[in-house]
């Protein structure tokens, strides 16, 4: 098991540690003036990076994880990470690395950076830096990488592992984020929570930089869907994306596009009736969804020991919206959140009104159940469409929620 010390500005170091002490920095880009040169294989997912100041500091001063490496134009770079590039502008990021490129690019040039992309970064304060490793040599330019398993490379993981529990690297719990077994023990990589800017990254190289849909290869016109909510699946968070064209992507959302659990794509009427156009987009229907090569990154695939469900019919609620008559009748000034919420209600009373004095009204009358239920489901559906719900996503969230209040052998009797 590896980490790598990377030669660190303190420039870039510094902002990022004024910038965490505004908002929550999940994720960090650690690039480099050019593209690393050949496949980056010095750490594994999931392993840490380690910030060393150059001479004449020579101390490590945080880190993060590695998550994935990329090469980007410069302007995508800063679109993905804005100032979690350790930056305050897209100029302040060209300068610096055109000064370190050496090879005066024109200040038009959309040139191409080397992306380390690091979730869950921890950045220290002076009192926790350490020294460097003792045998560190001082013509290192770029950095180092250590076994964790040798003597000098335990011990620098014990140097950062003693500072990591006495703080909180992100909002999460310590257990879940890291796995130090006797506390000062070999290091175990686990998944880490990431954020926007890796999500685009990490998904834009999988779909091999093509929209799914239109196959469009324009880098800056392509944008990086979710399927679920990404609050609901940050970690495996891969096959919970696609790469769209960015209007297509925009339809998807707003519910005029949606792929089926075949890989159809499927557009919406209401293209027509909305815009009164829409037969560019309509010709997209019945194109088949392309999917990543490699199985694990494929949008709805299972990983080892993830539930036996695909994700992509999660998409599929966003076609309910094509079933209400509100917009064909008028009637969309009229449901209001508070409107629908009684509407709710009503037609909950309504299934329940069946049921007096003990009818069995599932035996008896089943067919007005399925009706009254129906009701109360479409209700829902209307509701949650016009208060910008998600409600499945909603709904995931609420078991997860429910299991860790009630665990089993815990929870009282209903």
């Amino acid at each position: 098991m590896n980490a790598y010390v990377a030669v660190t500005d303190k420039q870039w170091f510094d902002h990022l540690r004024t910038l965490s002490r505004r908002e929550q920095v999940e994720e960090v880009n650690f690039w480099t003036p050019k593209p690393w040169g050949g496949k980056f294989g010095v750490l594994q997912r999931g392993q840490p990076l380690l910030f060393k100041l150059r001479s004449p500091h020579n101390v490590i001063v945080g880190g993060g994880f590695f998550e994935h490496y990329t090469p980007l134009p410069i302007s995508l770079a800063w679109q993905a990470f804005g100032e979690k590039n350790g930056a305050t502008s897209l100029e302040d990021v060209r300068h610096r690395t055109a000064r370190l490129r050496q090879d005066s690019p024109r200040s038009w040039e959309d040139y191409m950076i080397g992306c380390i992309l690091l979730a869950e970064p921890f950045l220290w304060d002076e009192e926790d830096w350490f020294p460097q490793p003792a045998d560190w040599a001082p013509s290192t330019q770029r950095g180092a990488r250590y076994d964790l398993k040798s003597p000098i490379g335990r011990e620098l993981w014990r140097q950062v592992s003693d500072r990591l529990h006495a703080t909180r690297v992100s909002e999460r719990e310590l257990e879940r984020s890291w796995e130090l077994p006797g506390g000062y023990g070999d290091f175990v990589p686990t998944r880490h929570r990431v954020g926007q800017g890796i999500f685009r990254s990490v998904v834009t190289d999988v779909y091999e930089r093509k929209c799914a849909v239109t196959r469009e290869r324009a880098l800056p016109a392509l944008d990086a869907a979710h399927i679920k909510p990404f609050s609901v699946t940050p970690v495996n968070y891969v096959q919970n994306g696609m790469l769209l064209r960015s209007d297509v992507h925009r339809l998807f959302d707003a519910g005029y596009v949606t792929v089926t659990p075949d890989y159809q794509v499927e557009v919406s009427e209401r293209m027509r009736t909305d815009f009164n156009d829409g037969e560019n987009y309509l010709k997209l229907r019945g194109t088949k969804l392309w999917v990543p090569t490699r199985p694990e990154k494929s949008a709805g695939t299972r990983l080892p020991g993830m539930a036996q469900r695909k994700q992509v019919p999660w998409m599929n609620d966003a076609t309910v919206r094509d079933a209400t008559p509100a917009r064909a009748r008028d009637w969309e000034e009229y449901h209001t959140p508070r409107n629908l919420a009684a509407l709710v209600a009503s037609e909950a009373g309504e299934l329940l009104a069946l049921f007096r004095w003990g009818q069995d009204a599932v035996g008896t009358r089943l067919g007005d159940v399925r009706q009254e239920a129906a009701d109360v489901f479409l209700g829902i559906l209307r509701f949650a469409d016009v208060a910008n719900i998600d409600l499945l996503g909603a709904a995931e969230e609420k078991l997860r929620l429910n299991a860790e209040k009630y665990p089993p052998g815990k929870a009282s009797r209903p």
